[in-house]
């Protein structure tokens, strides 16, 4: 499935209520995402310039990482999961995106 529609689906409405941040999601050979969290709400601006821009080694590590099968920290600290300086904002957002751990896709 495509990323931008799994990230859709799984937003966190009431994490994502306070935030104001656009995000860009690369690998070193390009942009994968980019999107604004407003308000409770996604969308996808691939025109917009954004506040934080985090970089993957792999497009397959950013899915893995955003979806919960992968541990960030593990990710951050193997060189494949990088800030551009605002590193606080991955918290922010990791935590914006159901995690299903292995169970069925949210509805």
């Amino acid at each position: 499935m495509d990323l931008s529609i799994e990230l859709a689906r799984r937003l966190e409405t009431d994490a994502a209520a306070h935030v104001d941040t656009v995000f860009r999601l690369a690998t070193d050979r390009g942009t994968l995402l980019v999107f604004s969290v407003r308000a409770g709400e996604i969308e996808f601006e691939p025109d917009a310039s954004p506040d934080v821009t985090f970089t993957f080694d792999r497009p397959d590590t950013a899915r893995a990482i955003l979806l919960g099968d992968a541990d960030p920290i593990a990710a951050f600290m193997a060189g494949q999961f990088r800030s551009d300086g605002h590193l606080p904002l991955a918290f922010v957002l990791l935590g914006l995106f159901r995690h299903d751990f292995g169970g069925p896709p949210p509805d």
